[in-house]
């Protein structure tokens, strides 16, 4: 297939939702005529101790239509960005068919590192700012616990100015764990972790009957976000993973500013409670794992994820 240049300029923004996206914004009067509009993204990957990235390859099909600034665009979304790769170099090309022939831009360079310090030199909005800085402080503290790229930190370029424009002290944490007793419960919670994986991943252990009939049971998950919206969600136990005398249930939704949300979770069989009601918060983990975790650079990690999320908060609820 002859390949020509297509003319379509990006405009770029990020999402915090329950993990770092990458959108790109693309002119729709650029590509009129044009079919099979698709963007292919390579991502630099670091594997934990070595110096030179993998390249890892998605192309997305799949855009919405926006409106900015009176513009038409179709916009595509680049998520499942984890916190060790905020310095990754994303390698964002256009393709687009037309007669016959396909079209591709210039390949657009970028990084969340590199948005992150654009924000921070052009934005004024304080409360931005201060995020920007938490989640660069985030990204070097995953860097450095998972041992990722550890040469080229995120924050290592931000000024003496820049990084006191960050949260300083991780505010007072509360304990939100609580348990609501039922009489006659026969299915139990067990431990909870966190994973940060590309998403902050909240897994749940559960025990139920030998004999339980597992067809109608899901777990119920409901919270109030940040912003005041009920969030309600159930989990099906055919996505139960078996481990054991356990299940776990992964919970991966949760948005970067609900750090502080106070999360309940009962275990149903069709309409039927059949678990304790289960309230708890990822502030409750990081407490514990702050009392409790003997590794430093995990307690740096879950120090500064709090710090971003409750300035994400902050920014978010203004």
């Amino acid at each position: 297939t002859e390949c020509n240049r297509l003319s379509a300029a990006f405009k770029h923004n990020c999402s915090f939702d329950s993990d770092l996206s990458m959108y790109y914004a693309v002119p729709q009067d650029s590509l009129a005529g044009y079919t099979n509009i698709r963007l292919k993204v390579d991502k630099e990957a670091y594997a934990p101790g070595e110096a030179t990235p993998q390249i890892e390859s998605k192309t997305i099909t799949k855009y919405t239509e926006n409106t900015i600034s009176s513009a038409n665009y179709f916009m595509f979304a680049f998520n499942g960005i984890a916190a060790t790769d905020m310095g990754s170099k994303l390698s964002a090309t256009l393709y687009a068919d037309k007669d016959g022939k396909t079209y591709s831009t210039k390949v657009d360079e970028y990084s969340i590192k590199e948005y992150a310090l654009d924000r921070l030199e052009k934005s004024t909005n304080a409360s931005f700012k201060k995020m920007m800085v938490d989640m660069l402080n985030y990204g070097a503290a995953a860097q450095l616990h998972f041992k990722k790229n550890t040469a080229d930190l995120v924050n290592s370029c931000l000024t003496p100015d820049q990084l006191a424009l960050g949260t300083q002290t991780l505010p007072t944490l509360n304990n939100n764990e609580k348990t609501i007793t039922i009489s006659n419960a026969t299915a139990q919670f067990g431990k909870k972790n966190i994973a940060f994986q590309n998403k902050t991943e909240l897994m749940l252990q559960m025990k139920f009957p030998e004999d339980m009939n597992m067809s109608k049971v899901k777990l119920n998950i409901s919270y109030v976000t940040s912003s005041g919206e009920t969030i309600t969600r159930n989990i099906a136990s055919s996505k139960f993973t078996k481990s054991g005398d356990y299940y776990i249930a992964n919970f991966n939704t949760l948005a970067i500013p609900d750090v502080r949300s106070v999360i309940s979770f009962k275990i149903m069989n069709g309409t039927k409670q059949i678990s304790d009601t289960l309230q708890y918060s990822v502030e409750s983990y990081v407490l514990n794992r702050l009392s409790n975790s003997t590794s430093d650079t995990y307690k740096a990690l879950v120090t500064e994820l709090m710090k971003f999320g409750i300035s994400a908060e902050t920014h978010f609820s203004a």
